[in-house]
C-alpha cells in the first residue's frame, strides 16, 4: 500500500541521519548557521526544514527564484510589505525597520532564517541577510544548488567561516531501498531498489516519483509479501 503524497517528505530524511545531527549541532552552536549543497531533488529543502522544526526558533522562510533575484529586495517582497513605504531606497533605514520586526515577532525565540535557493537572491538581499547574520541577529540554514552563483555577500558569509557548509551525496542503494520500503509500506527486493536506483542516480525525489509511477503501472508489485520488478521473474 502506496503512503500518501502528503505523507512521503519525511522519508527523505533516510540516509540524511549524520548530517541532519551535524546541522543541529552548528544551531546549538549559535553561530551563523549552515549551508546545504547540492543538486535539485537531493533532498536540500527537507533536510533544512526538519532541522528548524526546533520550537526553540523563530523560523522565517525567504526563497530566491530567477524571478525574485531580478527586483531589488526582491525575495524579501513579502516581509519588506509590513515595513514603513519608501525604505527600498534606503537599505540602511529598512535593515533596521526589518531587524527590529524580526526581533519582535520573535519574541525572545532565536531567529533562524531558511533561504530556499541561496544562489538565486539578489544583491541586496543578500546584503540584508549578511548583515543580520554578522549582527548576531539571525542565524541561517540556507540551501544551494549552486554556491558559487550566489551574490558576493552571501558567498562571503561561507568564505569567511560564518556558514558551515554541508554537501549532500547522491542515496547509496541501501538508503533507495529504505525510501523505497517506506513509500510503499513494505519489504522491497534487491533488484527492484537496484533498478530504480539505477534509473534515479540516487536522487531521493526522483526515487520517490519512480516507485510511485512504476508501483501505479504494475511495473513493481508485491509477491509472497516482498515488492518486486516484474523483470525478476
Amino acid at each position: 500500500m502506496l503512503l500518501e503524497d502528503t505523507e512521503v517528505p519525511h522519508c527523505l530524511l533516510i540516509g540524511r541521519a549524520k548530517v541532519f545531527a551535524l546541522l543541529g549541532e552548528v544551531l546549538q552552536a549559535g553561530q551563523g548557521g549552515a549551508v546545504v549543497v547540492g543538486p535539485e531533488g537531493i533532498g536540500k529543502t527537507v533536510l533544512v526544514q526538519a532541522a528548524a522544526a526546533d520550537p526553540a526558533f523563530y523560523a522565517v522562510t525567504i526563497r530566491g527564484s530567477r524571478e525574485s533575484g531580478k527586483t531589488p529586495f526582491g525575495a524579501l517582497a513579502w516581509l519588506i510589505a509590513d515595513l514603513p513605504e519608501g525604505l527600498n531606497s534606503r537599505p540602511a533605514h529598512l535593515l533596521h525597520e526589518l531587524e527590529q520586526l524580526l526581533l519582535e515577532r520573535a519574541a525572545g525565540k532565536r531567529i533562524l532564517l531558511l533561504l530556499d535557493g541561496a544562489e538565486h537572491l539578489d544583491e541586496l538581499t543578500a546584503m540584508v541577510v549578511s548583515q543580520l547574520v554578522r549582527r548576531s541577529i539571525v542565524m541561517v540554514l540556507a540551501t544551494a544548488e549552486n554556491l558559487f552563483q550566489s551574490a558576493a555577500e552571501f558567498h562571503a558569509l561561507w568564505t569567511e567561516g560564518l556558514l558551515f557548509r554541508v554537501d549532500l551525496a547522491a542515496f547509496t542503494l541501501d538508503d533507495t531501498r529504505q525510501l523505497m520500503q517506506s513509500i510503499l509500506q513494505g519489504p522491497v527486493s534487491s533488484a527492484a531498489a537496484r533498478a530504480v536506483q539505477r534509473h534515479a542516480g540516487g536522487n531521493p525525489r526522483l526515487v520517490t516519483l519512480l516507485t510511485r509511477e512504476q508501483a501505479d503501472e504494475g511495473v513493481l508489485a508485491e509477491q509472497n509479501g516482498v515488492v518486486i520488478d516484474y523483470g525478476e521473474i
